[in-house]
């Protein structure tokens, strides 16, 4: 069954959209216009129940996640991809034609929901995507398999340490841990089932950040963009960060009108 779910839904509708999917096996235009049957209905109260009573995530129930148009493998060990990262494709379909060839890295790749989807609209480039977690690499490397991709490889690092030196890319995205530490102890209870490094941002939220923006030098190609989601609360640090006058930045804000996506463009020479 595909899912349906679309970009201009909000939060809350999502996931309610998704957990009757997911619990029915049914479209939402089909719940829609068929109803749901009692047998259906009662599963679809049973796995609410189990998600209340025990906080675990609806995905790492069924082993199965969706993300844009994809359906991907998923478990205990890797983040679940959020509808709020849709944001940062979305601006990245904005700035780059998909029939130019491009050198793509995705930092923290986790399931690969974003590596995965940038190689199959970008057929042309070549992707690279680098996580720090061995668990996570092969859930992303099994959903890889799953779409048939050959222009797609996945690195074992932390941030850039495992490419070569000289590697530069025209196109880098990620979606780092950005949570100060303090705020993920406080933050929901059912976060606690998800890996906590790909949470914990440090004390101020920016460890991972700093990494990234300390090896743009040298990583990314002049004129190229890293697009990075981030958290409203963090955006005047960032900017602190990156005050050189070497980089370009722009926000891409989301439904609820938040900041939710950092563009930091590489000025030519």
């Amino acid at each position: 069954m595909k899912k349906s779910v679309p970009f201009n839904s909000s939060e809350a509708s999502r996931s309610i959209i998704y957990r009757l999917e997911e619990a029915t096996g049914k479209s939402i235009e089909e719940i829609l216009s068929d109803g749901i049957d009692e047998e259906r209905l009662e599963r679809f109260r049973r796995v609410s129940l189990i998600e209340k009573e025990l906080g675990v995530p609806l995905p790492y129930l069924t082993g199965r996640a969706y993300f844009l148009d994809m359906e991907l493998f998923v478990g205990p060990g890797v983040f679940i991809p959020r509808p709020e990262t849709e944001v940062l494709l979305l601006a990245v379909l904005d700035h780059f034609k998909e029939d130019e060839p491009r050198n793509i890295l995705d930092i923290g790749t986790g399931t690969g929901a974003l590596a995965i989807y940038l190689a199959r609209r970008f057929e042309k480039s070549a992707v690279t995507a680098v996580d720090i977690s061995p668990v996570a690499l092969r859930y992303a490397e099994a959903n890889a398999r799953r779409y048939r991709l050959s222009n797609v490889r996945f690195v074992l690092s932390d941030v850039f340490g495992a490419l070569r030196g000289n590697e530069k890319f025209d196109l880098i995205v990620s979606n780092p841990p950005y949570i100060p530490r303090d705020e993920v102890r406080k933050a929901d209870p059912s976060l606690s089932w998800e890996p906590r490094i790909a949470l914990d941002g440090g004390a101020d939220g920016l460890s991972v950040i700093r990494k990234i923006i300390e090896g743009l030098d040298v990583h990314l190609s002049p004129g190229g963009s890293l697009f990075l989601e981030i958290s409203p609360l963090i955006a005047p640090s960032l900017e602190e960060l990156l005050s050189s006058g070497r980089y370009e930045l722009e926000y891409r804000r989301d439904l609820d009108g938040r900041i939710r996506v950092a563009r930091i463009r590489r000025r030519y020479p």
